[in-house]
């Protein structure tokens, strides 16, 4: 817990830096039926010929569950960085530094008729990295924007997503290449526009989390996003918000401010069964 809600150094001329950097070992946040037994040294190996210890012993296994085999830890990472726009160097460092296998971004200001040059520009070498635009960007102007730039070892899907008006989601499923269960983790990255209206927001959000639900159920979900959520306290995000997120099954992790002036606006947000 002490990695949720690190700062990452905010971007120069950034007005409102939002950062958020987590190590999630996904693949030890969730429970799979494995045949992989592990007890904390060699190999569980029942006798060939048939004893009454080790057939006890191994109904004791199954009884008490066992852990699957972690696989490679994921560091993922979140930023609000207010456009990436010809800052490629400095967003390249950040994910270096901060030796991320993932890092989700809010507000791009990425058009979609940029060149390639302009859109992979902050993608470091052996990065790839995957754009959403804002859909209902006017002529010639910038705003808004999601991307998630990740290592080539880190398979990606993008799914597709309704549009929602309260809103920007990006939707993707992660799998670490060296994962040979090829079971994926959905990722969903939002950002919300203060312009937008929260109780739109929470309708559209529980739809988005309603389609989701499988699964949430088997804890194979995260959310990194920029709610824009906070409270009177400026110290919590509303409890609308946690309300709907209890409703759906979900838990948030971060509780300390992660913008100047003190809010957190950052959400990292969780299946409630999943470990970290």
């Amino acid at each position: 817990m002490n990695e949720v809600g690190h700062c990452l150094p905010g971007l120069p001329r950034v007005d409102r830096p939002t950062t958020l950097v987590q190590c999630l070992p996904i693949h030890t946040m969730y429970c799979a039926n494995r045949t992989l037994l592990i007890i904390g040294g060699p190999f569980y190996r029942p006798n060939t010929a048939l004893h009454r210890t080790s057939v006890l012993e191994a109904l004791l296994l199954l009884f008490v569950g066992i852990e699957p085999n972690p696989g490679p830890p994921v560091k993922l990472g979140f930023i609000n960085a207010r456009s990436i726009v010809r800052r490629g160097p400095l967003i390249c460092d950040m994910i270096v530094s901060h030796d991320l296998d993932v890092l989700a971004v809010a507000e791009t200001w990425i058009r979609d008729d940029d060149p390639c040059a302009i859109k992979r520009d902050s993608a470091p070498s052996g990065y790839d990295i995957v754009h959403v635009p804002r859909q209902s960007h006017a002529g010639r102007s910038r705003g808004g924007g999601l991307c998630v730039i990740h290592r080539e070892s880190v398979r990606v899907k993008p799914q597709r997503t309704a549009h929602y008006n309260s809103f920007e989601c990006q939707l993707l499923k992660l799998v670490h290449a060296d994962d040979k269960t090829d079971e994926y983790t959905t990722m969903a990255v939002i950002y919300r526009p203060l312009t937008t209206a929260l109780n739109v927001f929470y309708n559209e959000l529980s739809s988005l989390l309603d389609g989701l639900g499988d699964i949430i159920d088997r804890n194979r979900f995260v959310c990194y996003g920029d709610f824009n959520c906070g409270s009177d306290n400026q110290q919590s995000v509303c409890s609308d918000l946690l309300t709907l997120l209890d409703m759906h099954g979900l838990q948030r992790l971060v509780v300390s401010p992660t913008q100047r002036p003190a809010t957190p606006a950052a959400c990292l947000i969780l299946s409630s069964a999943a470990r970290v």
